[in-house]
């Protein structure tokens, strides 16, 4: 605990996002940590909680080679290629991917949301690559695709991140 606060109490006014490493983390299994936010006033923002489990192994660091909004033509078919970054230990060969199971989803919907959601294709949903076709996309909607990579060798550690799609006019 006073790792923690010692460590948030000197960081400046502008910091954004805060990475705990291991030394503040040591001597746990559970986390929880409580924000709260203070002006130049001293005014206070209600506490905000969060609480965490430490997951059994290194988490896999998740990114997909893409923009944030990929947009593409109609006609357009495009690859998304899921990327996987874990500690050194457990790819001694560097390729990562080999040690991840992938899967994709489709996340969210905006703008014409009446549209169906998006049927992502079948024979790449579970593949660290997914083909996305710009025919099965509907116009003025941007949909959100997540994909998750989960260790092998113990599925419930997964890393994921999103990015979106959209036609383009």
């Amino acid at each position: 605990h006073a790792l923690i606060s010692s460590r948030l109490s000197q960081l400046g006014s502008g910091t954004a996002t805060v990475t705990l490493g291991p030394a503040e983390l040591d001597g746990g299994e559970q986390f929880s940590l409580q924000l709260v936010v203070r002006n130049f006033l001293g005014m206070a923002s209600a506490p905000y909680s969060v609480a965490m489990q430490r997951a059994s192994m290194p988490v896999p660091i998740i990114s997909i080679s893409a923009p944030p909004l990929l947009t593409f033509p109609v006609t357009g078919v495009v690859r998304l290629s899921g990327q996987a970054e874990i500690a050194p230990c457990y790819s001694p060969t560097g390729d990562s991917s080999a040690y991840i199971q992938f899967a994709w989803s489709h996340a969210a919907s905006s703008g014409n949301t009446s549209a169906a959601p998006l049927e992502l294709d079948a024979a790449s949903r579970s593949l660290r690559d997914l083909v996305v076709k710009g025919s099965s996309l509907r116009p003025n909607v941007i949909y959100t695709l997540r994909v998750t990579g989960c260790m092998l060798s113990d599925l419930s550690v997964c890393g994921r991140v999103e990015t979106k799609v959209a036609l383009r006019d």
